[in-house]
């Protein structure tokens, strides 16, 4: 019963009790030891104790007291000891000598105290620690080398639900969830035989477990702890949780962006990468992160990209996607592809890094080069539609110049006079080759703007010089028709800086097709004034569709405005939408009456558009309708249409080349001044014209001239104020005036000094019929003109045009015969067609201006072709003029034969 009893009490014993021999083997193991260690007696009998239980750091001290034990019989102290799943444990060791059978063996008897140690550790450390702990942000738990809790401040309870001592002795794998805690055992034994300082943030993904078996995401920092009692470790715990929200959010939105999207850090690593940059590389999202970045640049970019990256992180700011140009990215395969990048500087708690945004731009590239390809296939039809057309104008132009220029001839008599239906049949011919040669006209001029060769030629121009002459060119037109035509002029008498040309062209569009749809003896407006950009808008009345196309952005704010209005057919508002297309035309039966080529009022679009402006209109079916247009107002900036000059003494006046007579047109009608200068330049004169009184003066006190003739609706002053002035100066006085107006006073034109009085409109005859009453008969003196042209019908031509001034015409269709005529006739003009089969004109030219006999001839240009900026530039100063075949008018022509006679 007593042998019993004793075995019991070694069995049922709670403390290890072991039976050790002298080499440290195990011979005894209760069960007891198998509690506290997990061995069972199987695995630990005949094995190392030492071996098995004594961790690295205690083994010094467990041999030393081992052999004490072995010499002196006894030893009694305290350590660690760890078990059989690596876990620590503080133990009481209780070492005695004893013999059995004459053998000497250890009998050990090992208490767990580990619960002990930690209270004992856990009163050390809060009496000098406590405070501090309290005070840190995070929560702080403070662990013995047996894993025990020894300390934990309020933010660690607080974070893990538990009341305040709670887990003072519990292992800290308390805090963990299940699936770590094994692992945890061995980490956390590795930690104490390895102590070492670990900073937050190591990207492990751990997390912490409640109270209340709720797990969060934490990051966690380690640092040994040096004690009275031992090596500690002191963890500060962080819940990351909004973090860990804020970090899938931000992960989301990349998974969710449609480029790829690459983050590097300063030293050019990819730390991070979503779906799409796996999808348009090639590679594995693990492959690319802690690579640099230069692994998905093409080689030949690789040397100088780190030079740019470096240089963004010098200076990071967002750069816009396509920023970079060609640029391109390489796939994991080997290819290359396009891409556009856009940069963000991303500020965290690593430091600075890069997102880059990249988009694959393959697709935009092909057609982008498609359109290309094609743009420049566009520009060659382009170029091939304006050769078409330039060779097209030069082959309709010359015969329809012969077609115009000689039924003008027969109209007006020159060849004989024709019977009334000869008459009406030649009308016919001039009226339709007119309206073919506008047509041709506009075309051309509606390509060069489409093809941008049609730029602003800008001049001081009086607007109410400008507008006067564009009634003056409709006023037959509406005088056919019995058609008022009024005029309102609200801009204050400014000159502005405009294209004068294409100004007048534009109005006499909008005025010709109001007089053209206008009724018989209806009404036609013309109004102008100066807005501000804020009204510019279409103003239609009460019952009419209005429409104003877009005003270009600019930085004018002040605009010419220009308004056309008539009573006419109207326009129903569907046609309104069409109208400022190129060839559309009302679709009326009306409106198919007239004829019309269906581009004046594209072309008054373009050229308004052309001066940053915009056009606008308003109708209604049978009620008129209304075309405005709006020019931004350029002041002239003190820069005058006309230049001023002081009188010179009459002991200084210039002679003409001919010695003829000189008369001085006052008329501020271009048409009725031009008309006045043909007939006069016939009757042998030598003309000037002027527009208003102070020119006028001016021009007669230069050259006082033989004849006058003086229109008295001058714009600003009388004409009968212009009379009173000349008949007061000294060298004016004597000089016959004619009066040439529709204001004929007769009465009161004698009594103020006027020599005849002649109400228009005017004839040639009755014209020549005053000039022989005041002794100015027309002067008969023949003029030798060379004309140089291979057309035959064109020379016909331009012979029956010389012949109303008495010019003797010498023809040559061969380019290197005409220098030998012209060295032998030596004639007062040369007319050149540069178009020569053997000789160019261009050549003839240079032949002309080698010789001294020919070298201060006056020469004509007269081509079918344009001529470009070059080929002008070869004719610059050695040529006096370049005309156009079908541009001109046989009035046009006389006058540049007269300037080119003058300029000799």
């Amino acid at each position: 019963m007593s042998l019993n009893f004793d075995e019991m009490l070694l069995s049922e014993n709670p403390d290890a009790i072991m039976l050790l021999d002298k080499t440290g083997l195990v011979r005894y193991w209760n069960r007891g030891a198998q509690l506290i260690f997990g061995y069972a007696d199987s695995e630990i009998l005949g094995a190392s104790l030492h071996d098995l239980t004594v961790p690295a750091d205690q083994r010094e001290e467990s041999d030393r007291c081992f052999q004490l034990a072995l010499s002196d019989g006894r030893a009694i102290y305290e350590s660690v000891r760890r078990c059989r799943d690596g876990s620590l444990i503080c133990v009481d060791i209780s070492n005695k000598r004893i013999r059995i059978d004459r053998e000497e063996y250890l009998l050990s008897t090992m208490k767990d105290v580990t619960a002990i140690k930690a209270m004992r550790d856990a009163k050390l450390i809060d009496s000098n620690f406590r405070d501090l702990l309290e005070s840190m942000p995070d929560g702080i738990v403070i662990v013995n080398a047996t894993g025990r809790i020894v300390l934990t401040n309020s933010q660690t309870d607080s974070k893990f639900g538990y009341e305040r001592g709670e887990l003072r002795g519990q292992p800290v794998e308390l805090l963990l969830p299940e699936r770590f805690r094994l692992g945890h055992v061995a980490h956390r034994s590795n930690y104490f035989a390895h102590s070492r300082t670990r900073s937050m943030g190591l990207d492990l993904e751990l997390y912490g477990l409640r109270k209340c078996k709720t797990e969060f995401p934490i990051e966690i920092s380690l640092s040994p702890l040096a004690t009275e009692e031992g090596m500690m470790a002191i963890g500060a715990i962080r819940d990351i949780s909004e973090r860990k929200r804020a970090d899938q959010k931000f992960r989301g939105l990349l998974e969710s962006a449609p480029d790829a999207i690459v983050i590097v850090d300063g030293k050019g690593d990819i730390v991070l990468v979503n779906s799409q940059t796996e999808k348009l590389f090639g590679y594995p999202r693990q492959e690319l992160l802690g690579k640099k970045v230069e692994v998905l640049v093409p080689e030949r970019f690789r040397h100088r990209h780190p030079g740019h990256r470096n240089m963004f992180f010098s200076e990071p700011r967002t750069r816009a996607m396509g920023a970079g140009q060609g640029l391109y990215g390489l796939r994991r395969d080997g290819t290359e592809f396009p891409v556009e990048i856009s940069l963000s500087p991303l500020e965290t708690e690593e430091g600075t890094l890069v997102s880059s945004a990249i988009r694959d731009i393959s697709e935009r590239k092909r057609i982008e080069d498609a359109l290309f390809d094609k743009n420049v296939e566009l520009q060659h039809a382009a170029e091939a539609k304006n050769r078409f057309l330039a060779n097209m104008s030069h082959e309709l132009r010359t015969p329809l110049n012969a077609v115009i220029g000689l039924s003008d001839v027969l109209r007006d008599g020159l060849l004989g006079k024709l019977q009334e239906s000869q008459k009406n049949y030649v009308a016919q011919i001039s009226d339709s080759g007119q309206h073919l040669l506008a047509l041709i006209n506009d075309i051309l001029d509606l390509s060069k703007i489409e093809s941008g060769k049609m730029t602003l030629d800008l001049e001081p121009v009086v607007l109410d010089e400008a507008l006067r002459s564009s009634l003056s060119i409709v006023s037959a037109l509406a005088n056919q028709r019995g058609v008022g035509v009024s005029y309102t002029d609200q801009s204050g008498g400014h000159s502005v800086m405009v294209d004068s040309r294409k100004l007048k062209q534009i109005i006499y569009n909008l005025l010709s097709n109001a007089i053209k749809f206008s009724p018989d003896s209806s009404e036609v407006s013309l109004s102008v004034r100066k807005v501000a950009r804020e009204d510019v808008r279409m103003r239609a009345p009460d019952g009419m569709a209005g429409r104003l196309l877009p005003l270009p952005e600019s930085d004018f704010t002040q605009f010419l405005e220009i308004s056309v209005v008539d009573g006419g057919i109207g326009i129903g508002a569907e046609d309104l939408q069409h109208l400022f297309q190129a060839f559309h035309q009302v679709d009326s039966t009306t409106a198919r009456l007239h004829q019309g080529t269906g581009l004046g009022l594209a072309l008054v679009y373009r050229m308004a558009e052309l001066h940053g402006g915009t056009v606008g209109d308003a109708s209604a079916v049978a009620r008129g309708a209304r075309f405005t247009i709006w020019l931004p107002w350029r002041e002239a900036n003190g820069l005058e249409p006309t230049a001023r000059h002081t009188y010179p003494s009459q002991n200084h006046m210039p002679v003409s080349r001919l010695g003829r007579r000189r008369a001085l047109v006052i008329d501020d009608e271009h048409r009725a001044a031009e008309l006045l200068k043909i007939h006069l330049e016939s009757a042998g004169f030598e003309v000037r014209c002027a527009l208003d009184a102070a020119e006028a003066i001016e021009t007669a006190l230069l050259q006082p001239p033989d004849l006058i003739t003086l229109d008295m609706l001058l714009p600003g002053v009388s004409g009968w104020t212009v009379l009173d002035k000349l008949k007061t100066i000294p060298s004016l006085c004597s000089i016959p005036v004619v009066i040439v107006s529709v204001l004929a006073d007769e009465q009161k034109g004698v009594a103020m000094g006027a020599a005849k009085m002649l109400q228009k409109p005017v004839t040639r005859k009755v014209l020549f019929d005053a000039l022989a009453g005041l002794g100015l008969d027309p002067v008969a003196r023949t003029t030798t003109v060379l004309v140089i042209d291979n057309d035959q019908e064109t020379a016909q031509l331009l012979a029956a045009h010389l012949d109303v001034r008495n010019c003797r015409v010498l023809h040559v269709t061969d380019g290197s015969e005409s220098v030998r005529v012209a060295l032998q006739a030596l004639p007062d003009l040369v007319i050149l067609n540069l178009l020569m089969p053997d000789l160019s004109g261009y050549e003839v030219v240079d032949e002309l201006r080698r010789r001294e006999e020919t070298a201060g001839l006056p020469i004509l240009v007269l081509t079918t072709k344009t001529i470009s900026e070059e080929e002008r530039m070869r004719l610059n100063g050695r040529v006096s003029g370049i005309m156009e075949k079908g541009r001109f008018t046989r009035e046009q022509f006389l006058f540049e034969v007269e300037r080119a006679l003058f300029k000799g």
